[in-house]
């Protein structure tokens, strides 16, 4: 592989804490799809010097966005003591994980997950609202926004909507893009599909409680430790003994 290729490592993730049954959910992820890719059959036949898809700032970023995308309708109304119903029988379900931030706003955590994770030193993602499109959601919340090392951490993206103020419904339709993720480096990304086992989950439990063991720590002291154990190396062992297609 080139010196000039990123190998980043991805897996589904599904909540299932709330189904009895034993269930592979990655029947529910496509693979993500690039997407300066997705934009570029609408591009206009213009001059070179007058097209945005010839600008090396708007290719470098589009390039290494990435968009995941809702796998079936979801519709979720919330009550006046906050209890969830839905008009859509499907596992696609949603929950108050904590307290809001924002005033007046609701903060809702879909089952949907993803997780990530680089050969390479020092790169980020960065987790945005799909601010290409015009999916219906938008109109009730947007994600949480958010960045942290795929590198030097192994946790999981969370599908969080924070409602708008006042906001107690959230409709994510069939197929529209739930979020972006952006890779923050400038080489090329080569998105390396892997199944989670037990040994992937307990690591990725780790960094995900790590406030429970170790509270107010800066992320850099985190990511410190977890070079220090040589988590990376087992890790990276897991995940290329569970990839995709091989």
């Amino acid at each position: 592989m080139s010196n000039d290729v990123a190998n980043i490592y991805w897996a589904p993730i599904f909540d299932s804490s709330s189904h009895n049954e034993s269930i592979n959910w990655s029947i529910l992820y496509p693979d993500p799809i690039n997407l300066y890719d997705t934009l570029r059959p609408e591009m206009a036949n213009t001059e070179p010097s007058k097209n945005m898809f010839y600008c090396p700032a708007f290719k470098g970023l589009t390039s290494n966005t990435f968009v995941f995308r809702n796998p079936m309708d979801a519709d979720f109304y919330l009550d006046d003591s906050n209890r969830i119903t839905t008009k859509n029988k499907n596992y696609v379900t949603i929950k108050i994980a904590h307290e809001p931030s924002i005033k007046n706003s609701i903060l809702l955590e879909y089952v949907l997950k993803w997780i990530f994770f680089a050969e390479d030193s020092d790169i980020e993602v960065i987790v945005t609202s799909p601010y290409f499109d015009t999916p219906n959601h938008l109109q009730y919340g947007n994600i949480v926004p958010g960045k942290f090392s795929i590198s030097n951490w192994f946790r999981s993206v969370n599908a969080e909507f924070n409602l708008k103020p006042g906001v107690k419904q959230l409709k994510i339709e069939k197929d529209e893009p739930i979020l972006y993720i952006t890779f923050n480096t400038n080489k090329k990304i080569n998105l390396i599909r892997f199944d989670m086992n037990e040994s992937l989950n307990a690591s990725k439990n780790a960094c995900a409680k790590s406030s429970d063991w170790e509270s107010w720590v800066p992320l850099a002291s985190r990511y410190k430790r977890f070079k220090e154990s040589r988590m990376k190396d087992s890790i990276l062992r897991e995940i290329k003994k569970n990839i995709v297609g091989t």
